[in-house]
């Protein structure tokens, strides 16, 4: 679904648009990406290096139907600092989460205590945390080493993944685990998490809360790491168009204070298409055709595709309600062969129109 089964779509679209001898007035090239889900950089060698035409109108098939005719901006932003630990039990480390554009359904921790009653102050941390956990409905699973003047505890604790511009719709491990330890575990760090971000999704506690008509900020904390007193914490954040990336960071900056470093590593600008052009319109047009829905209307996406790097491209499909199985971003991807014919269909009447439009 994400994004091969759309690929083989548009080249058997475009191989037929060929059979059928429909004439072009625009040439018709499909341009493959293989690192979309990192730094693009496939994109940049693309449009540096090989330095083609660029398209004049283009779509791709990375998101939801019926058209996606404006995308926000998503930035990247490292927080880093060193945490304390002053209680007679210690975070000795911690680490959590697989990609930063995802909400990390695993954070792995451990804890420590040393010195007399080491055994006894690290059961009590531990059956505070538990308590936590359950409350909040968190699975989680510990093991313990222990000796007279020494113990340790290992924990793994499970979330719910899901895509980094939709972080309601997941369970994060990493800010569950800290919320745990929140009154049990005295830390710098662990204090500065929660006050600086907690479980909130929307950037309340950073400082950096916006919202549009399209939707609330996301502010995804996809990776974070805790070591030799030292953390780091990534954040993947998807911007409203009522803020920018300046106002953010220095929003954030305030928040944390001096003691934490704020780093912008990447952000890809977002950017807003006419909902009346042409394009739009011819898209809007093959997709209603196919499915009969006419009261769907073009969609402000969170997400993030290869269309922002050419002017007058958007995102269009595959994904759709009514047409079976679509899976994405989780074990099993996958998609209904229902869906591929659906999408085949559509995407064969959006080039058939779009290779006649006149500007």
């Amino acid at each position: 679904l994400d994004d091969k089964g759309p690929i083989v779509a548009c080249l058997y679209a475009m191989k037929i648009l060929k059979d059928l001898n429909v004439p072009l007035s625009r040439r018709v090239r499909v341009i493959l990406g293989t690192n979309e889900e990192t730094d693009w950089r496939c994109m940049s060698y693309y449009i540096n290096e090989v330095k083609p035409e660029r398209p004049t109108v283009a779509f791709s098939p990375d998101s939801n139907f019926p058209v996606i005719f404006a995308e926000r901006t998503i930035n990247n932003i490292f927080l880093s600092g060193k945490g304390v630990s002053k209680g007679k039990v210690a975070l000795e480390k911690l680490d959590g989460g697989i990609v930063i554009n995802a909400v990390p359904d695993i954070c792995q921790f451990t804890l420590k205590s040393k010195g007399f009653g080491a055994p006894s102050n690290l059961q009590k941390a531990m059956t505070a945390i538990a308590s936590k956990l359950e409350e909040n409905g968190i699975e989680f699973s510990s093991s313990v080493k222990s000796s007279l003047l020494s113990s340790k505890a290992d924990y793994v604790v499970r979330g719910k993944a899901a895509h980094g511009s939709v972080p309601h719709n997941g369970v994060n491990a990493i800010s569950y685990a800290l919320d745990a330890m929140k009154d049990v575990i005295d830390d710098s760090f662990v204090e500065f998490y929660n006050r600086c971000i907690g479980t909130n999704y929307n950037g309340e506690k950073l400082g950096c809360y916006a919202e549009d008509e399209y939707g609330k900020i996301a502010v995804n904390v996809g990776l974070c790491s805790y070591e030799n007193g030292e953390f780091e914490v990534r954040i993947n954040s998807r911007l409203p168009f009522t803020t920018d990336t300046p106002t953010m960071v220095d929003q954030i900056k305030n928040t944390v204070g001096d003691s934490v470093k704020v780093d912008l590593k990447s952000t890809a600008d977002g950017f807003k298409t006419d909902v009346n052009s042409k394009m739009i319109q011819a898209l809007m047009k093959a997709y209603s055709e196919v499915t009969g829905d006419t009261e769907s209307k073009p969609i402000c996406s969170a997400g993030g595709t290869y269309a922002r790097e050419f002017k007058n491209c958007v995102a269009f499909g595959p994904e759709m309600n009514g047409f079976g199985e679509m899976i994405i971003h989780e074990p099993n991807e996958r998609i209904s062969l229902s869906a591929i014919k659906a999408i085949f269909d559509i995407y064969f009447k959006a080039y058939r129109d779009l290779v006649l439009l006149k500007d």
